[in-house]
């Protein structure tokens, strides 16, 4: 849905448009960032040493997330400098607009365990793991 209402604005940008695409993506947008935020911290969650690294591993999520908006910016400015602002900022939406959609492909497999044996067995692993480490 995110990734479709680009095309509602693309070809017509109107102002009735661009309120249909603000109610589009009001709705998508919690769909798809609400589970990949609750999926990120059920991840760290289990991680090794979780109670005792939670903070680093959450300072991690939060430098990967603002370096890659950051880096979005960045290329949104060069890119409208370059090719100028009415083909810059179109080419630019569909092309990090797509992140979304490829966001979905990506956490779509991953299978968050369940509190049942494996993730006694997981835990224990990880426990044994550590100990022959150190």
């Amino acid at each position: 849905m995110l990734y479709g209402a680009l095309f509602l604005i693309l070809p017509d940008r109107t102002f009735v448009t661009l309120i249909i695409y603000g109610i589009i993506i009001s709705m998508a947008y919690p769909l798809i960032f609400v589970p990949y935020v609750s999926m990120t911290y059920d991840i760290i969650g289990k991680a090794y040493k979780a109670a005792s690294m939670r903070v680093e591993y959450l300072i991690m999520r939060e430098w990967f997330t603002n370096a890659g908006r950051a880096g979005s910016i960045i290329c949104f400015m060069v890119v409208v400098n370059a090719i100028g602002q009415a083909k810059g900022v179109p080419l630019v939406m569909l092309i990090f607009g797509a992140g979304h959609l490829f966001l979905y492909f990506c956490i779509r497999p991953i299978q968050i365990w369940s509190t049942s044996n494996k993730d006694q067995d997981y835990n224990s692993e990880r426990l044994e793991d550590a100990n022959r480490q150190t």
